[in-house]
């Protein structure tokens, strides 16, 4: 009792102002010195940019946040102003060369990917986008390779008709049912995206997710990933730790917190139980001999020599299976919508592709293949083109300087500290494309209408070389 009267008393006697005061004085203080410090004496203190940026991560966070996904568009103003390397947070460069690409993301660069931004995306889980370092991509990648191959997607090819059949089929009911004058636009939005995610789900799982056949056509799943895909702005603000815990809630809180997040608790759920039951199968050998899917092969992993080695982990085939879902349903839709919107805006490029196709399948009765398809310059040069205006991934991909004179473009990096480029600058350089920003197939032709490679250096939708997406 004496002591807390004594306490009460010594708390009687504080100048609380005073205190106040001081407080924010030293908190200015600190504040400004460390901005100072930032701006004219730190080590990427040299490399151009605005000084604000350079001084505080609240930039990024008002443009990733406050005024969310503009980040990038505000770099490339930036780009315009100060030049082709710049400082975009207090420890991060931004480089737009086209011909630095290759040395940020080549297979043998000395740089790493930088594992405080990448963890802030999804927390510390093992999935294939997030490894950090060569030698662990490699390992993660490695099992799901022959199955992204050319050979065994074109293997898959009766099914992924399948289901593009059904697209096909609904446009042909309702063109034959409804009098022309009563037609109305369909919206492919949604069926796009569950034509990939169909496909997607048949391949991995050996059995598809029919979102084609659901009556909303898997609205709630995709506006779902569209709420998600907006939030790894803000994610990218937050510690890893923070971000795990978000991604990791147990369903019922989820649902408590946003009943909206049902789809996505839903397909972690499903996606579990699935490889449960591949990797609980007695068949499972004989299965996976018969009816090749991506998680057969992983839950039944072999070496080199055919020699069994252990699986990884049932959560972390979730986060897998579940990364490799909103990945394919995203990105890829995308393309497709991008490739379809820029054909159809354009009559020119319509009839042309049409005349084409007609040339090449002559009767409804024609069996369209992908080996036929691909010979046929002119549509391969509409996909580039839609694969370049959606840019698989906007945002930037920072990576961690390894050596102690790193250059780029005359600029020293020292090392420990960011180093980024990004796709979409890559994709809309004005020095690489005419008018970049329009859909225009033409571009990736010679005069002879054939194929030529003048871009192939700098066609970056989903990356390069061994760190591309491995969908490509």
């Amino acid at each position: 009792m004496k002591l807390l009267s004594e306490a009460q008393s010594l708390l009687g006697h504080v100048d609380w102002a005073l205190l106040a005061a001081t407080t924010a004085g030293l908190l200015a203080s600190f504040l400004i010195s460390t901005a100072v410090y930032r701006i004219w004496f730190h080590p990427l203190s040299k490399i151009p940019g605005p000084k604000l940026a350079a001084a505080t991560w609240l930039v990024e966070f008002y443009y990733n946040c406050i005024n969310p996904g503009q980040y990038y568009k505000k770099i490339e103003e930036w780009h315009k102003i100060y030049g082709p390397v710049i400082r975009i947070t207090p420890h991060e460069v931004h480089v737009n060369d086209p011909d630095t690409y290759s040395l940020l993301y080549k297979t043998n660069a000395k740089v790493t990917k930088d594992p405080l931004y990448y963890q802030r995306f999804a927390g510390d889980i093992n999935v294939l986008f997030f490894a950090k370092d060569t030698a662990t991509h490699r390992s993660r990648r490695d099992p799901l390779n022959n199955y992204f191959s050319k050979k065994s997607v074109t293997e898959f090819e009766a099914v992924i008709v399948k289901h593009i059949d059904k697209l096909c089929q609904y446009l042909k009911r309702y063109a034959e049912s409804t009098p022309p004058d009563s037609q109305e636009p369909i919206d492919l939005h949604y069926r796009i995206r569950c034509i990939v995610l169909d496909i997607f789900s048949d391949y991995a799982f050996g059995k598809s997710f029919s979102f084609q056949d659901s009556p909303n056509l898997g609205k709630d799943f995709f506006d779902m990933i569209r709420v998600h895909m907006a939030s790894l702005w803000m994610f990218r603000m937050m510690t890893p730790a923070m971000v795990y815990r978000i991604t990791h809630l147990p369903p019922f809180i989820a649902l408590k917190l946003d009943p909206s997040a049902s789809t996505y608790v839903k397909l972690k759920q499903d996606s579990k139980v699935a490889i449960q039951k591949i990797r609980d199968d007695p068949k499972a050998d004989d299965l996976r001999k018969e009816n090749r899917t991506v998680f057969y092969d992983m839950l039944h992993p072999h070496d080199d020599e055919g020699n069994p080695i252990p699986p990884k982990s049932l959560d972390d085939l979730s986060d897998e299976a579940y990364g490799l879902t909103v990945a394919s349903s995203d990105t890829t839709g995308n393309g497709v919508h991008a490739t379809m919107l820029g054909i159809l805006s354009n009559p020119d490029v319509y009839t042309k592709l049409k005349a084409e196709l007609r040339m090449a399948f002559p009767s409804s009765e024609s069996k369209i293949t992908w080996a036929k398809l691909e010979k046929i310059p002119y549509m391969v040069a509409c996909i580039k083109e839609g694969l370049r205006i959606s840019c698989g991934v906007i945002g930037r991909m920072p990576r961690i300087v390894e050596e102690p004179n790193f250059q780029v473009l005359g600029h020293h990096i020292p090392r420990g500290y960011s180093v980024t480029t990004s796709n979409y600058m890559m994709l809309r350089n004005e020095a690489i494309y005419e008018d970049p920003h329009n859909y225009k197939p033409g571009r990736w032709l010679d005069e002879n209408g054939n194929l030529h490679t003048h871009f192939d250096k700098y066609f970056v939708p989903f990356g390069k070389d061994s760190r591309h997406c491995i969908g490509m």
